[in-house]
């Protein structure tokens, strides 16, 4: 048996069996979020969100596993390689 939907606010969403859940929207329904005054506030130890000019919310993944053609750099590093950072 499923717990009681309980302490949710779910605008846009039945939230079936959601527990202490905030949900907007349907998946594959809806596909953009806005949301007012989050640019510019910086937390710490967060995921990146990415804001674009419309104030669309959205995130950058990066890994190999989502890219094509990845390429050594061969003799490309060997400038970045000579530098000699200082404080």
């Amino acid at each position: 048996m499923s717990p009681p939907a309980v302490n949710n606010i779910e605008i846009g969403n039945v939230g079936t069996n959601d527990f202490r859940t905030i949900g907007i929207g349907t998946s594959g329904t809806q596909t953009k979020t806005f949301i007012a005054g989050i640019s510019g506030v910086t937390v710490a130890n967060g995921f990146g969100v990415i804001i674009n000019p419309q104030g669309q919310l959205g995130s950058v993944v990066s890994s190999a596993r989502f890219k094509t053609d990845i390429r050594p750099m061969d003799e490309a590093s060997e400038a970045i390689l000579a530098l000699k950072p200082v404080t």
